[in-house]
């Protein structure tokens, strides 16, 4: 058989859903839920006999939801759905593997076969913004990202009708009111109409629609709403220094943090997890010498351009909003269009570097990038589980050994300990438990009942005086705890 008759990029892309789709069971069979989505799974078991567009008003009518409607009715759809069915809960999930999917066929519009196989595979394994490919909750992220890019598909092409414009608008509203990442993204969108009379009518249509809902509709709608934005901010220049700094940080410095806590817990990959980055690795090189093309000078230059500029406009909400830019723990979460223009501009690199190179070159030293991406992505899925089962088990530890002693409040003391802080299992500080609003799920699931003792965390101001010391599984009081709270 001749291999260049095999359908590589189509295997490949195959192979590449079913991994995404493994990393889902892998967190749905381990039940790995953390930070905010603990909120909500407590929230659903609440929901007997409640009536779905009555929970639809109250859910959208709150801070967190109002500015973000479209999102809050698939996000409350699925929760409404998975209330008795704790599994059905990561249904949201999958809209990861349908973003990647989205943007594999955007991007082959846009630019051909070979860079958007390339593109897919960076973006779907990247670690910028983990929380969107791990936690239900962010959806969002990936809503926004997949009307995004829907908003970019209307734009392409030798004739842009008004349909298609309108369609664009639309799919961008969409985004922003999904999640607000891809916000500053319209400038973008822009420059990708041909005259300027039409580019105006799109921008000045676009914030109209947005400044309707967000000034006149959403306050009439909803009592509760929160702006994360405030154009104000940009002129706190303490805090803008604050943001630039963790801007180096995260590209100069964590990047490789990941990558060296990823390769350290390699031991912890399983045998279906290497056939997976075996595979993969293979069928990128034959994939990419299969597909392999000249670009020339102009083209990549364009692809840079746009990377850099979509790079700039996604990192401007951190200096507009509450945000900061960071890989680790729960606030990565904002990072949804950080990770799709940071990943365009890798491929853009590879592209440049590699013009003069050979084909078998390019395709072993993509297929090596694509290895260590793939890696990371195991080892942080791995972290992610490790996580969860971490805050099961103290709670678990805890369920039995506050049976000796009479309580209706326990704060826990273990988040300064050693064993978290130097502990190789996290890579990305992933979010084990901080916040009191955290404990009522983890107390029921784990036999406290939260009605009648209250867990909360030892570095969280409360006016618990009574100290559970984990790993070491001892009480003691703090006399001092009424008094610094008063």
């Amino acid at each position: 058989m001749n291999p260049k008759k095999i359908n590589y990029p189509l295997i490949l892309l195959v192979i590449l859903l079913f991994y995404l789709c493994y990393i889902i069971y892998s967190l749905a069979s381990n039940q790995a839920i953390l930070a905010d989505d603990l909120v909500q799974l407590q929230t659903n078991n609440n929901l007997e006999n409640k009536n779905y567009f009555q929970f639809l008003q109250n859910f959208l009518d709150s801070a967190q939801m109002s500015p973000r409607p479209v999102s809050g009715i698939v996000y409350l759809t699925i929760s409404y759905v998975s209330q008795f069915h704790y599994s059905y809960y990561f249904l949201g999930l999958l809209f990861f593997p349908i973003n990647t999917l989205v943007l594999y066929f955007v991007t082959k519009k846009l630019w051909g076969d070979y860079t958007a196989i390339i593109l897919t595979l960076i973006y779907s394994l990247l670690f910028f913004g983990t929380t969107m490919q791990f936690s239900p909750i962010m959806l969002n992220a990936n809503l926004a990202t997949i009307f995004w890019l829907l908003s970019v598909n209307f734009l392409i092409g030798t004739t842009q009708a008004k349909t298609h414009l309108f369609l664009s608008i639309f799919c961008f509203l969409l985004s922003v009111l999904s999640y607000e990442i891809f916000a500053p993204a319209i400038f973008l969108l822009i420059l990708l109409i041909k005259n300027n009379k039409t580019r105006f009518f799109y921008f000045s249509l676009s914030i109209s629609l947005l400044l309707l809902y967000r000034k006149i509709s959403a306050p009439w709608f909803f009592s509760q709403e929160y702006h994360r934005e405030n154009l104000a901010s940009i002129l706190d220049f303490k805090r803008d220094g604050l943001v630039l700094v963790l801007m180096v940080k995260m590209f100069f410095r964590d990047i490789f943090v990941v990558v060296y806590k990823s390769f350290l817990n390699l031991y912890q990959i399983n045998l279906l997890e290497v056939v997976f980055l075996i595979s993969t690795t293979i069928l990128v090189y034959l994939t990419t010498l299969q597909l392999s093309k000249k670009f020339d000078g102009i083209l990549i230059k364009k692809i840079l351009k746009i990377a850099l500029f979509g790079l700039l406009l996604s990192l401007l909400i951190f200096f507009f909003s509450t945000y900061k830019p960071t890989l680790f723990g729960f606030d990565n979460r904002n990072l949804g269009a950080v990770r799709l223009f940071f990943s365009v501009l890798l491929v853009a690199v590879f592209f440049l570097l590699t013009q003069n190179l050979k084909p078998m070159l390019k395709s072993a030293i993509i297929s090596g990038l694509v290895m260590i991406l793939m890696i990371c992505s195991i080892s942080l899925k791995n972290a992610w589980i490790y996580a969860s089962d971490f805050n099961n088990t103290m709670f678990s530890t805890l369920s039995q050994d506050v049976k000796k002693i009479k309580t209706d409040c326990v704060k826990i003391d273990f988040y300064d300990q050693p064993f978290v802080q130097k502990n190789p299992n996290f890579i990305l500080r992933e979010p084990i438990f901080f916040y009191d609003w955290e404990s009522d799920f983890l107390c029921r699931k784990n036999g406290i009942d939260p009605k009648k003792i209250n867990v909360v965390n030892m570095l969280r101001k409360n006016n618990c005086n009574l100290i559970y010391n984990y790993p070491n599984r001892t009480f003691t009081y703090d006399e001092n705890s009424n008094k610094s709270n008063q």
